[in-house]
């Protein structure tokens, strides 16, 4: 009976673990002191937020604290990982910054260049900086 009753236990939780998602989210705050463009849109200088979404962690929510702009992005998982701070990595293109990927100390992920960038990428190689996030 105990055997039993220990056999259910655990097919339950076996159950409740895949419930769970596989992914670890990614999630940074960071301030832009310039206009940037997140996928195709460019957004304003401010403070954002960037976390992982969809069921496996391939999209990528890019919104402002003040609630007033909210961008989904394509993405992959990346094994680039950081070892303090949060990292927001940002391709230049002439005076153009486009969110490349943002790394943090468990999970990263590299951002599906769109439109903007890759017509920018035609013209040049870009330049690659970090902002660092909270």
């Amino acid at each position: 009976m105990r055997a039993h009753t220990l056999l259910k236990a655990a097919i339950c939780l076996f159950i409740l673990a895949l419930a769970v998602p596989a992914f670890a989210q990614v999630r940074a705050s960071f301030d832009m002191s310039t206009p940037f463009w997140a996928g195709g849109a460019k957004l304003p200088a401010g403070s954002y937020t960037a976390q992982s979404t969809g069921e496996e962690g391939n999209l990528l929510q890019i919104k402002s604290n003040d609630g007033s702009h909210t961008v989904i992005l394509d993405c992959r998982q990346s094994n680039t990982l950081t070892k303090g701070a949060p990292q927001i990595i940002f391709n230049k293109y002439g005076d153009a910054d486009y969110v490349a990927a943002v790394h943090t100390q468990t999970q990263s992920v590299d951002i599906l260049p769109a439109g903007p960038e890759k017509a920018a990428a035609k013209k040049g190689k870009p330049q690659q900086h970090s902002v660092a996030g909270k």
